[in-house]
């Protein structure tokens, strides 16, 4: 991997190119009529992608951003001694959100970017931190905007520009909360009836955007992440773990918003990738795939163990010959991938994996994991049934997602690989935590950054940036081992600690981390005080798993007890609370918990925890004191 010396970064993917439009335009000059960016007519079921090339997204890129300025959508303003021009964009993931930011990013400008599931507080202090007066969105948000504009929550927003048509009903109500609303197009034509011969292009230290980072305690924070993070991030990606080129092609719907699909798209900028948009709808995810057939898919562990799930359910369900033959060809392939790092064999995956790959349309060839840990037995399973390496992840927005990323051809998981090229790490003594760097019999501690993809700092919050940062480097709030081949482990997690009435410190992520593995746990909250000494947990119940369960035998070879219970039911039933508890136990005496890391009660819902809810982040973690409070009885 270049430039892979400890003093040495990798900063840029071809010289001169330091910000992302450098990037696109390099792939415009190079790709001009290879399709880039893509979008299914949701209007006709199973219908295509319908393409736009390089250059006529760089028309009606051109042709925005002078519409933004035509229409005065991105006035200067100043604020912590320097000037700034602000884009708000709040909706999913679509061909216009990437427009808009190349828009953007044209004028120098910087985009806030809204999670598409926001509550209205939250937007509300957005906008109000940073007195935006345009935000282009999807109809969706539309009507919120409008709402918060009428209720005196949204002074300073003059304008919406609507990626999708407008009735005349939402035009007059908007005009009546003291709006101008504007489509898509007509921004995109004013633009073209006033078009600019000079654009205020961005430098490598230009901000372009804010990720607001889904706190679990308080206000977002806006990580302020310039062109240098992204094209740094995006750039050591490419030359190393995720090697792509223009035939790729991605499929896009982990959230614009945060940082770990901002890096994606700075390499699909970077090699000339094809992007294919989602429908709007993750549940439908794999009928897109169906259609799009990508090369690249990326996902998060809550996505990847649904998936593990369904091909647990898939085998299960299967005649007794059937589902010898798939377990023993997914247990070969098992010990190939473990012993020779080989994740295809032409027989098996002709007669078993192929099923597999089928799901995400039979293309993919990379996949990749972030933004929480994932477990190594559902890491390795998956990557043997669909056929190619899943690289696992591992950073924060602060440090513009990926910073540590396993290798393609490493056949070990439980790791997040080594450190990109465009940063350092070393790691904190954490002496009240019993981890230090003299442990043995590997080194162990906070893990820290440097480098150019750590971020510039919080948007007006010098408190919180005092505490980003110690002796110059990011602070992670994550303990991590260091391996004798340099992978670093996470192993738990220094900032959502506390203590129990012994004294003694508990990491509820660590333990989490291992309970939600039961297959009767869909989702956890493990639970603590200072004022008590045991642990309780709030699960979420994996219902299809448990009535299954309850159908099976007492003992081998008798008869079913055919116990059933109605979801209700399950969630007040002794004996339901009991088989969960068991299993929750066997996992936690595996993995060497002490006394008092084994959860002794146990609270079953049937409210799972959500974005809408307000019991997990947009980036889906979980919001600890909201479900506390929420729980408290």
């Amino acid at each position: 991997m270049a430039n892979s010396t400890p003093d040495s970064y990798k900063t840029s993917p071809f010289p001169g190119v330091e910000t992302l439009w450098q990037c696109f335009m390099r792939s415009r000059k190079t790709f001009p009529d290879l399709p880039f960016l893509g979008t299914r007519d949701k209007s006709q079921e199973g219908a295509p992608y319908v393409w736009k090339n390089w250059t006529e997204v760089e028309e009606l890129v051109n042709a925005l951003s002078a519409g933004f300025t035509a229409l005065d959508m991105m006035p200067t303003i100043t604020d912590e001694g320097e000037s700034w021009k602000f884009m708000g964009i709040y909706a999913k993931n679509r061909e216009e959100w990437a427009m808009t930011q190349l828009a953007t990013n044209r004028q120098s400008g910087t985009v806030i970017a809204f999670y598409d599931t926001l509550g209205p507080s939250a937007v509300e202090f957005v906008i109000r931190q940073t007195k935006l007066t345009t935000i282009s969105c999807a109809l969706q948000s539309l009507r919120s905007l409008i709402m918060l504009k009428s209720q005196g929550r949204a002074d300073s927003v003059q304008n919406l520009v609507c990626f999708d048509e407008i009735d005349d009903d939402i035009k007059s109500d908007a005009k009546e909360a003291g709006l101008k609303l504007y489509s898509f197009m007509e921004v995109i034509a004013a633009g073209r009836d006033s078009p600019q011969s000079e654009f205020d292009e961005p430098t490598k230290d230009t901000v372009a955007l804010f990720c607001y980072t889904s706190g679990t305690t308080g206000d977002p924070k806006a990580a302020k992440i310039t062109h240098h993070n992204l094209v740094s991030c995006a750039a050591a990606g490419v030359d190393g773990p995720f090697p792509v080129s223009e035939n790729d092609c991605m499929i896009s719907y982990l959230p614009l918003a945060h940082s770990f699909e901002q890096v994606l798209f700075g390499a699909c900028l970077v090699m000339g990738c094809k992007v294919g948009y989602f429908g709007g709808d993750v549940l439908k995810l794999t009928d897109d795939c169906q259609v799009l057939q990508p090369t690249l898919f990326p996902s998060v562990p809550r996505l990847y163990n649904r998936i593990y799930d369904k091909i647990q359910s898939r085998l299960s369900d299967l005649s007794s010959m059937k589902q010898r033959l798939a377990r023993h060809a997914i247990a070969t392939k098992l010990y190939y991938y473990e012993h020779y790092g080989t994740y295809t064999s032409a027989v098996y995956d002709r007669l078993v994996c192929n099923k597999f790959r089928a799901i995400l349309g039979g293309n993919v060839r990379l996949m990749c994991t972030g933004s929480a840990p994932i477990s190594a037995e559902v890491l390795s399973l998956l990557k043997v049934c669909f056929g190619c390496p899943i690289l696992e992840g591992y950073g924060q927005t602060e440090s513009t997602a990926a910073s540590c990323v396993s290798l393609p051809l490493d056949n070990k998981s439980g790791h997040v690989g080594g450190p990109m090229p465009c940063i350092k790490i070393r790691l904190r003594d954490l002496p009240e935590m019993g981890y230090t760097a003299a442990d043995e019999p590997y080194p162990r501690g906070e893990v820290m950054f440097k480098g150019p993809s750590v971020f510039a700092g919080y948007f007006k919050n010098p408190e919180k940036n005092a505490e980003a940062f110690v002796d110059g480097w990011l602070a992670s709030g994550d303990v991590g081992v260091i391996l004798p081949n340099g992978a670093v482990k996470i192993i738990d997690r220094a900032k959502n600690i506390f203590k129990l009435a012994q004294g003694e410190y508990i990491a509820p992520e660590k333990l989490e981390n291992v309970y939600v593995q039961s297959p009767f746990v869909q989702q956890i909250h493990v639970h603590g005080d200072s004022l008590q000494s045991y642990l309780v947990a709030i699960i979420v119940p994996e219902l299809s798993e448990i009535k299954k369960k309850l159908a099976e035998p007492a003992e081998e070879g008798g008869e079913p007890t055919k116990v059933t219970l109605s979801d209700e039911e399950i969630l007040t039933d002794p004996s339901v609370t009991k088989l969960i508890l068991d299993d929750m136990n066997a996992l936690a005496k595996a993995n060497k918990f002490n006394g008092l890391e084994r959860v002794k009660k146990l609270y079953l819902t049937g409210e799972p925890f959500t974005v809408e809810n307000d019991l997990l982040t947009p980036s889906m973690k979980l919001k600890r004191n909201k479900s506390a409070a929420h729980y408290r009885a």
